[in-house]
């Protein structure tokens, strides 16, 4: 038979173009990685030794029988190694984990090892085929072994593929899926429509061509801005270098308020300070190790062991922003805080290492912009701190494990407590009590505040619920809502789905919102305030003084009562000019038809400047510390407080 050998030829052809093109990538040696290079390497030799075994079978007599033996095993046996590494990349992509990899990789090779047992005997036994004068080469009576070998691994693909789709998006469950599905389609049309075309090399081409382009195009991890690897880049070095248990330097260089720049120069001219940021980096650092890991902040890797090449790569780059940079005909003098880490000394872990490096950049950060810091022992206790509280509240949040404390409120008209603070608590069996303080920045990185609100809503309608039963009286319970839970979806029905399945009134529940609130996004949290307010949801606007808005804001938003910040009353005690700021604040929220609460009342010198500023209502240790439900009610059921002061 003669076969046609263009469609081979032009397939060796594209499959070379890709493995050379693929080259240039900086590829990270991740298995995945190192099995697609193996996938080309072994689809390119596959198409050389078919291609010379059948030129060469079809001038039999010109070559050694020695020489057209070999050729031939190599041919047939590249082909089932061609299915076999294509399975085992399938299940690298799949299963990111070597052992798992490598153990079903040993049940998937034991056909592949009888397949070459076979082949290597052929010479012998005329197996697999034979060459007989004068007739050349001859098919033997296992000739279809090597085929059905390709076609079982072929048919485990899919089986692997489709056993684990769930874990699969579905681009990536298409793009591994076609491999298989083509080279079961190609084999069959050759079979029967096809015989003189030789197409396996077609299909095998096409399959990484697909890859290439969807799994392992170095777009996927190159930040499109700047050159540089991104975070996923990043993170996979790290996971590679942590299962090596190589030792390395980890240098994060986090520029500072860069927004604020972007506000000042514009988007464009905001994306050449980083391009010129990034170019200064590859000056100092060989590019492959360096990472743009989020929009303003960068990350490098070095590999050398000595501490003192990581020294003068950081003392270059914390010296280089004291220098103007210049992008665009503008010249800036850009901040950024620098910090750094050896691994694994100060981290084994991926998220060790994350969240080390997290709390690295923001100590560097909160110790004054600019400034450089090398993780120690104290750090790295924080770091694990704060992951192990993470932790804990991703489970507290499942299995119930917070409270609510109430703080009442007291109304001075009515000389009486007629409301209460609600504030979440958190005890954990390792760390004791955990203070909202620590707990809720950590919350709220983690992204978990909008279950937080919920949670404390649903205690707070019970505990109304309660005081309803007991037939004590309350205006209403306030609630703490930053800025990822005002701006949730749907927030007005899910607040009142909640109060509805307790049958409480909606007017019974206050929101309390900080001034970073509505600093940035006044116009659309005015919308969801008046909204909600339809409804009956009143506002206390928290913690006034400590932000930057202005009464002419604050005065415009649909806030029912304004807590001026324990901040304020402290200064008032020792500053009359402070007192009176405070006097004028007070009577103008008051001319506005807003309620004024003072709170952090903790002695009889911040009561009186409660008195002398007219407060409505006042809050703090002085009169009620914030206490469980049981106590919280039973504060509320006698109404006033018993410490001895007269209120009148």
């Amino acid at each position: 038979m003669t076969w046609n050998l263009v469609p081979q030829y032009t397939a060796l052809l594209f499959a070379a173009i890709i493995w050379i093109y693929s080259r240039e990538d900086n590829v990270i040696p991740t298995l995945k990685n190192r099995l697609f290079r193996m996938c080309l390497r072994m689809t390119v030799l596959s198409m050389v030794f078919v291609i010379a075994a059948l030129t060469m079978n079809a001038r039999y007599g010109e070559w050694p029988i020695a020489v057209l033996h070999a050729v031939n095993i190599l041919a047939l046996f590249s082909t089932v190694l061609v299915t076999l590494t294509f399975l085992q990349y399938s299940m690298a992509v799949i299963w990111e984990n070597e052992e798992q990899v490598y153990r079903n990789l040993k049940l998937a090779a034991i056909p592949a090892v009888l397949c070459a047992g076979a082949l290597l005997s052929t010479p012998a036994t005329g197996f697999i085929y034979s060459f007989t004068a004068p007739w050349g080469y001859m098919p033997g009576p296992g000739f279809g072994l090597v085929n059905a070998i390709s076609i079982l691994h072929l048919a485990a693909m899919v089986a692997v593929i489709l056993l684990n789709r769930k874990k699969l998006q579905r681009s990536l469950f298409g793009v591994l899926l076609s491999f298989p599905l083509l080279g079961l389609t190609l084999a069959l049309v050759q079979e029967f429509y096809l015989r003189q075309y030789m197409l396996s090399g077609v299909s095998t081409t096409a399959s990484l061509l697909i890859v290439y382009l969807y799994l392992q195009n170095k777009r996927i991890v190159v930040d499109d801005l700047t050159g540089l690897q991104n975070r996923t880049a990043f993170r996979q070095v790290l996971q590679l270098r942590l299962q090596n248990k190589q030792i390395f330097h980890i240098i994060i260089v986090s520029l500072d308020s860069f927004k604020a720049v972007n506000d000042k120069f514009g988007q464009t001219r905001g994306d050449g300070f980083l391009q010129s940021v990034s170019r200064y980096l590859t000056d100092i650092v060989p590019i492959k190790y360096i990472y743009r890991i989020s929009g303003d902040e960068f990350g490098i890797i070095l590999e050398n062991k000595d501490s003192s090449a990581v020294q003068l790569a950081t003392t270059a780059i914390h010296n280089r922003f004291r220098e103007p940079w210049e992008t665009e005909g503008v010249s800036y003098i850009l901040s950024a805080s620098i910090a750094v880490a050896a691994i694994p000394v100060h981290a084994g872990t991926l998220e060790e290492v994350i969240s080390l490096l997290e709390h690295c950049t923001h100590r560097s950060k909160t110790d004054g912009k600019g400034k450089v810091v090398y993780a120690d022992g104290t750090m790295v206790s924080k770091a694990h701190r704060k992951r192990r509280i993470s932790e804990a509240l991703e489970e507290a949040i499942v299995s119930g494990g917070f409270t609510v404390h109430y703080q009442p409120v007291y109304c001075v008209r009515e000389d009486r407590f007629t409301s209460a603070e609600a504030l979440l608590r958190l005890d954990h069996p390792d760390f004791g009590s955990v203070s909202p303080g620590e707990f809720i920045p950590i919350a709220e990185e983690a992204g978990l505040m909008g279950e937080l609100f919920y949670l404390v809503l649903d205690r707070v309608c019970s505990f109304l619920r309660l005081l309803e039963q007991k037939n004590i009286s309350i205006d209403a319970v306030s609630i703490n809502c930053s800025v990822p839970q005002i701006f949730q979806e749907n927030l007005a029905e899910n607040i009142l789905r909640i109060t509805e399945t307790y049958g409480i009134d909606a007017n019974k529940i206050c929101l309390e919102i900080t001034e970073n609130t509505f600093a940035e996004r006044n116009d659309l949290i005015t919308g969801i305030m008046y909204d909600l307010g339809q409804h009956g949801i009143q506002f206390y606007l928290d913690d006034f003084g400590t932000g930057y808005s202005n009464l002419s804001t604050v005065v415009k938003l649909p806030f029912e009562f304004i807590k001026i910040d324990k901040n304020l009353v402290y200064e008032a005690t020792a500053s009359q000019k402070s007192l009176s700021v405070m006097k004028g604040l007070a009577a103008a929220f008051a001319e506005s038809g807003m309620k004024v609460i003072i709170e952090g009342v903790e002695t009889d010198a911040h009561r009186e400047i409660a008195a002398t500023v007219n407060a409505d209502y006042i809050q703090g240790f002085l009169y009620a510390r914030p206490m469980p439900e049981e106590e919280a009610a039973a504060c509320l059921q006698q109404g006033r407080f018993s410490d001895g002061h007269n209120n009148s």
